[in-house]
């Protein structure tokens, strides 16, 4: 009986050591995920930061957008332009 529980208790400690190893290599493998999603994010970042650097550095009159990125700020739709002396203000 008493080799029973001590065969027993070798196999509990082996499934255990066995699903702690599994444990720390999946805590791993996500820890690598994680530090791969990080580095790309931080990639994107940069570039980012280097296009906007670039737009800044240049003059604004080159790139024909004014200054401001054209592609992202609505322009206004040229319209009747407003008559200078409305009724009832001419001297």
């Amino acid at each position: 009986m008493q080799t029973e529980y001590e065969e027993a208790e070798v196999l509990a400690k082996s499934a255990l050591a066995a699903a702690e190893a599994r444990a720390a290599r999946t805590l791993e493998a996500e820890s690598r995920a994680t530090g791969m999603v990080l580095e790309a994010q931080l990639e994107v970042t940069r570039q980012g930061v280097e296009r906007w650097r670039d737009q800044q550095l240049t003059p604004a009159g080159t790139r024909g957008d004014n200054g401001i990125g054209a592609s992202f700020v609505k322009q206004p739709r040229p319209g009747p332009r407003p008559d200078p002396w409305p009724v009832g203000t001419q001297n």
